[in-house]
């Protein structure tokens, strides 16, 4: 839904920084100059480490396997509540 302009609680997530670089800059609001773009507000793309953050927050270390499944897990209910 966020990509169809409305606005949720939910974070993007992608493994690809220029897509996310693509997503944080496309509504963003600028003015043409003859050095390029000047943008009126900051943007922020956030990078992390889901498997060390994981393990930080709860203080344990999950197998690889589990963290997978719970990603997979996490995907189908965003691309459930998107439709």
């Amino acid at each position: 839904m966020q990509h169809f302009g409305v606005p949720t609680r939910l974070l993007d997530w992608t493994e690809n920084p220029y897509i996310g670089l693509y997503f944080a800059l496309t509504r963003a609001r600028y003015e043409k100059t003859a050095t390029g773009p000047q943008y009126q507000e900051d943007a922020a793309v956030w990078v992390v480490d889901p498997e060390k953050w994981n393990k930080k927050a709860l203080d344990v270390d999950p197998p690889r396997e589990l963290y997978l499944l719970l990603m997979k897990i996490f995907l189908m209910v965003i691309y459930q509540v998107e439709q």
